[in-house]
Order: C-alpha cells, then structure tokens, then sequence
C-alpha cells in the first residue's frame, strides 16, 4: 500500500497543502508547530476516519473555518483507490471511498492500513489497560474486518446490559431481559476473546526477532493475555472460552447489579509484558517500556502483510529524538524502500543512513510543505 497524493483543506495549521509522495521515503522536517506532526496525523485520519491524538474534531479545523478536508490517492496492490474526509464544524462528517459514501466505520476499517508510531505509543506499555486494548483491537481490526465486527456487536451489547443494570438499580426493568443480554454478551465476547488470545500468540512471534535486536539479544519479549473472566490458559478453544465466561458472569451477577454495570468481560481485560520475566510496565526502566512499544508496533506491521499480503504504511512521528543511536541505526535499516514510510524530524542528522536510499524531503513551515 502506498500513499501517491495528499490533499489538506483547513486541517489544523495546513489551509490548503498538497504533496505528492516518494513510493518508499517521504521525510518531513522543520520545527516544532510547524505542521509536521498534523501530516502524519491526517494519513492516519484517512485510513481510520479518526484522529490518533485528538477525540474532538472540531479541534483539527482551521481556526474560523467550517470545515476541513483530506482527499489521498492511495496504491493498493494493482487499483489506485481514493479517499475522502469532509468534516464540517457542525459534527457532520462524511467519508468516501472512490466516490462511494461510507455508512459505518467498519466499511473502511482495513482499507487502507497504517502503522503510526508516535512519542504517545509509550503509553501501550506504560498506559492504562485500555491503551494496550485499544492496540490489540486496531491490530485486529486492520487485519480482520469479521474481528472488528464482533468487537462492534460486542460493545453495542455491553451498553444494553449495562444500561439494564442501572435501571436493575433502580428497581426498573427485566430480569428476563438481562438473561437475553447475558446470552448475547457471552456469544460475542467469546468471539472477541479467542480472536485476542490467537493474536496475542502471532504478536509474540512477530515481535520476539524485533526486540531481540533492538536490545543486542540481551531481552526476550513475552507478551501473555490477562483476562477478567479466568486464566488464558484454560482457554484452549472457543467452548471452553464460552463456559468459563458464563460461569464467571453469574458469579459476578449480584456485584454488577449492586454496581450497575458489567465487571467481567473483554472491556475488562489487559495484556502483561514482560522482558526477561520482568512486568515491564511496573519495573521497566522509560528505554525498556519505549523499546518495547517500538517491537510492538513492529510486529503490529508484520501481522496486517501476513494477514492481508500487503505491507502497510509506516509512520513514524518524532520518534527519533526519542531512541538511542543503536536503536535509530536498527529502526532506519528496517526502512528498505520495500513498503512506504514517513518520518517527522526537526534534525536531518538523525536520519543520515537513511538518506542514501531514493527518498523525498518536504520541508514544513507555518503549514507549508515544500520539496
């Protein structure tokens, strides 16, 4: 997959920017504020249809202006598709794909895939549970549209149940209703959970040759599936998942109804990394935790080319200034002109290997991108 052309209408800084971009390489450089970082971001708002650092979109248009726009020609194997983002401050968003309205989020999922490593990304490790779920599940999603689609099924039942238990609460609704309910929320929560632990295990693979170089074969990283519903290791197939699940729902019956809402589910769950047996999360020096995310999001990248058999777009955004010399020099050999990337830099000295392979460089002033 590569980005050819990149159009920007009132996006955050960039009133009106166009670029067309270098099969393999595309460099970014200039100051802090300059725009760069929103370049990134607006390539990953095309294949997502949302911000990776923003949850407001009136925060990305352009000072007083009523809207903003991406459009991107994108290469995908032999097809050049085209993308369209028109976000007007209203709340009104529409997003097309080769002219074609896109009704729901997950007709555009997979489309078109990134990976987006960021000074942020830190936070998969070091973050809440949430963050590292919010990693497995864009994972997923971008390798698998039917895992997308039972994690969406998931969370539409988890707010039914849970809006039952706070009328339970209030000595209002069904107790029938929330056995129907308690039944869904098994048969799609089980679907997302073996999707999670089978993933779990390719990441693992993927990730291990990564972080073992980018620590000198020093580290080995384990990456282990905690779930609120029991051990992973008794989920060995999708029936065992399935009663495990059940079992531990009806035990926690009597809390959720106390609490008004569900206690135990996929929402629930978290991923434990550790190097060497080390929780690195609690006892990880901030380079361990960073080299870390950068392996995960390494074997994020391998894990949608074997499962799509196309290489996503790399981006990387201000990540240099964050790694040591040893792990840039790893980081920019992985850069092999095979599949396309970009990178964000106020320096070009720190990207001095990289420069010798076919490339473009923009440089980025006041909202301006100029080659």
């Amino acid at each position: 997959m590569r980005i050819r052309r990149l159009t920007l209408r009132n996006y955050r800084n960039h009133e009106k920017t166009e670029m067309f971009f270098h099969p393999s390489l595309n460099i970014m450089v200039g100051d802090n504020g300059e725009g760069k970082t929103n370049i990134i971001e607006s390539i990953y708002y095309l294949a997502t249809g949302r911000s990776h650092r923003s949850s407001k979109d009136n925060d990305i248009v352009n000072w007083d202006s009523p809207f903003f726009s991406i459009y991107g020609e994108i290469e995908i194997r032999t097809r050049c598709l085209t993308f369209e983002v028109l976000y007007e401050r209203n709340g009104k968003k529409r997003i097309k794909v080769n002219n074609k309205e896109i009704q729901k989020l997950s007709e555009l999922i997979g489309k078109f895939n990134t990976v987006i490593f960021s000074p942020e990304t830190i936070n998969i490790v070091r973050g809440a549970p949430q963050e590292r779920r919010r990693y497995l599940d864009f994972a997923a999603s971008q390798a698998s549209s039917q895992y997308f689609y039972y994690l969406q099924h998931y969370h539409h039942v988890l707010t039914q149940r849970n809006h039952l238990l706070k009328n339970l609460l209030d000595k209002k609704g069904s107790e029938e209703t929330l056995q129907i309910w308690n039944e869904q929320l098994v048969t799609t929560g089980t679907e997302v959970i073996q999707r999670r632990v089978s993933l779990i295990k390719k990441i693992q693979a993927l990730c291990l040759p990564f972080h073992q170089s980018l620590t000198d074969q020093e580290e080995s990283l384990g990456i282990e599936y905690q779930s609120s519903i029991g051990s992973s290791d008794k989920m060995t197939g999708k029936e065992d998942i399935q009663e495990v699940f059940k079992e531990k729902l009806i035990k926690n019956e009597r809390i959720d109804k106390k609490r008004g809402y569900t206690t135990v589910g996929p929402h629930r769950d978290d991923i434990l990394l550790v190097a060497n047996g080390m929780d690195i999360r609690n006892y990880g020096s901030q380079g361990q935790q960073r080299t870390a995310a950068l392996s995960l999001k390494l074997g994020e990248k391998e894990l949608i080319e074997s499962e799509k058999g196309e290489k996503p777009v790399l981006l990387l955004d201000d990540v240099m200034s964050e790694l040591d010399n040893q792990r840039r020099k790893f980081l920019l050999k992985i850069l092999d002109g095979s599949f396309q990337s970009f990178i964000t830099t106020t320096n070009l000295n720190s990207l001095e290997n990289s420069q010798t392979q076919d490339h473009y460089t923009f440089n980025v002033k006041n909202g301006q991108a100029q080659r």
